[in-house]
């Protein structure tokens, strides 16, 4: 999947209300980007199919770059805040947001299922509640941004650390922060290059039949964990590293395993 193209291929595709925004703030001729984020799942069981989870953090990705949250322009994409499978913008999307905010460690929303109307959907909701798929990704456009060894570079990440409360190192493998940039779409997809997103809370509850087709508990337990602090995840991204870049290459195989073992189940074949 190319990450990087002109915005004007993916213009006739939004709404109308976005399109006209869109070219009042950035024009035609701005480029259109993706960046992914690997989920880690804390679930709590409830009737909405839901997911609270951190589309973009402020973590180091694996191009080097840091997606400031403070600058992300939302009010565009809540025009039409649908979730799209693998930023695919012709096929239905599989989710929408309920909301969709900053809270300084990164982008986090609510993001509901349409578990009940379209099965690919809920397949997708039943491999993120397994654990088994838990990656989304961000489409947006770069407004501004500083790069290592620019005149600004040392200001913006002193501004950042400050704000932050982080170390100086945090930054030593960055060449790039975008300071402000506008969402346009965000997607489930099975390979990101941010590697911290949390996702917070996770609910659903399954009609009874499927439950037991699927060997799930009747009476699902609720758990619920408070959400992460700015050290919880600047404890996190110190430990990370670079998956090896042939790592992704498998996941999609083992994905298709997964979400054709799963109809099975639910299909009782198996």
């Amino acid at each position: 999947m190319k990450d990087q193209f002109k915005l004007s291929k993916l213009l006739p595709m939004l709404p109308d209300d976005m399109q006209m925004r869109v070219r009042e703030l950035v024009g035609e001729d701005a480029e259109y980007r993706r960046k992914g984020v690997i989920t880690k799942i804390e679930e709590t069981l409830d009737d909405e199919y839901a997911i609270i989870q951190y589309v973009s953090t402020r973590d180091v990705d694996r191009d080097k770059e840091i997606l400031d949250p403070d600058g992300a322009l939302l009010d565009e994409f809540r025009l039409a805040p649908q979730v799209l499978w693998g930023h695919n913008w012709v096929e239905p999307p599989i989710a929408k947001d309920e909301w969709i905010e900053s809270d300084g460690i990164g982008i986090k929303a609510k993001t509901i299922y349409a578990f009940e109307e379209y099965d690919f959907a809920a397949t997708i909701y039943k491999l993120r509640r397994g654990g088994f798929q838990n990656t989304s990704s961000v489409g947006f456009v770069p407004m501004e941004w500083v790069d290592r060894d620019t005149e600004n570079w040392k200001e913006t990440v002193a501004a950042l650390k400050d704000k932050w409360e982080v170390k100086p190192s945090y930054f030593k493998d960055t060449q790039r922060i975008y300071t402000k940039w506008l969402l346009l779409e965000h997607s489930d997809v099975s390979v990101a290059s941010n590697v911290n997103a949390l996702t917070l809370q996770k609910s659903v509850t399954v009609p009874a039949e499927y439950r037991a087709k699927l060997g799930l508990p009747t009476e699902p337990e609720v758990e619920e964990e408070p959400a992460p602090t700015p050290r919880t995840v600047e404890r996190v991204a110190r430990i990370v590293r670079p998956v090896p870049i042939v790592q992704p290459i498998a996941r999609p195989v083992e994905e298709r395993r997964i979400v054709q073992e799963i109809l099975a189940r639910a299909q009782g074949k198996v």
